[in-house]
């Protein structure tokens, strides 16, 4: 028995006719299956069944997301009727899952911007037998760090040599 189809006859004797009613699909992919027919004193009688997928889709939602300079998670969702998966080749993202069958929402995590500027991500969603959908991710810079220590330098009056240290991610002369 399989979920999809029903049959107007289960039993009977002599001739028949049956009709096979099949609910719709609505996977991309192709279901197959057998009916198999047992009659008494003879040999069974196998009719393969088949049908066609639904035309694949894919769709990504919401189409960008942002996160601060010190990353964290969000999530996304993917509806679809098909196989996916994300082109994972961002050192600062991670992507779970990375991959799947129809519909499912996905986390995003996003390791900490040190840089001042922002960053901007397009991730590519491919579903199978259509053009990939793309995501993107975009991500704040970190607030400007510029401070010396110590911040007073005293010399006596024979000089000499002191030190400082510059704490920066930012560029400066």
């Amino acid at each position: 028995s399989v979920s999809y189809l029903s049959s107007n006859v289960t039993t009977g004797s002599n001739n028949a006719t049956v009709t096979i009613s099949c609910t719709a699909n609505p996977s991309a992919l192709v279901r197959n299956t057998t009916l198999l027919i047992i009659g008494s004193g003879v040999s069974p009688i196998s009719i393969p069944i088949s049908q066609t997928g639904a035309s694949a889709t894919l769709t990504v939602s919401p189409l960008s997301l942002l996160f601060a300079a010190n990353g964290g998670e969000k999530t996304f969702n993917i509806t679809s009727n098909t196989s996916w998966s994300i082109t994972d080749t961002f050192p600062n993202l991670s992507f779970f899952p990375q991959s799947g069958l129809n519909n499912r929402t996905v986390k995003v995590v996003c390791d900490s911007n040190l840089a001042t500027s922002l960053r901007s991500f397009s991730v590519p969603v491919a579903g199978f037998g259509l053009t990939a959908r793309t995501i993107i991710i975009s991500q704040s810079g970190a607030d400007e760090i510029f401070n010396a220590s110590p911040n007073v330098l005293s010399f006596t009056s024979t000089g000499g040599e002191k030190t400082f240290n510059i704490f920066s991610n930012t560029s400066w002369a």
